[in-house]
């Protein structure tokens, strides 16, 4: 799986997939307690190899960079947070990661960087 020894990520959205062709028994879900089991143990045994402040530190990346890539390729760039709010709303919902609410904000009118 993992091949060379790298500094920068090659990660590309393409690795993830067609889903439909590499599942077509199975479909694309699977259950939460399969993915926790994942996760856990990945991070389980980052802690045991690097130390807690550094498994919270690559996780944290990890985490910081799948959210960049489901922005780019799920959601989509938006012009304004109105639009985008509403649509990470609803892809949140589509792909059954969670409920996206805004209690308050003072955002109208601002433009997107």
């Amino acid at each position: 799986m993992f091949k060379e020894q790298r500094n920068s990520s090659l990660f590309e959205w393409s690795m993830i997939g067609d889903i439909a062709h590499g599942r077509p028994n199975l479909g694309p879900e699977m259950t939460v307690s399969t993915y926790r089991l994942m996760q856990y143990t990945m991070r389980d045994v980052l802690v045991q190899e690097y130390g807690v402040q550094q498994a919270d530190r690559l996780f944290y990346k990890a985490g910081h960079r799948s959210g960049e890539e489901f922005y780019r390729n799920v959601v989509g760039v938006k012009a304004d947070l109105e639009n985008l709010f509403e649509a990470l709303q609803q892809r949140l919902r589509e792909e059954k990661v969670g409920i996206f609410r805004v209690e308050s904000a003072d955002w109208r009118g601002t433009a997107m960087s």
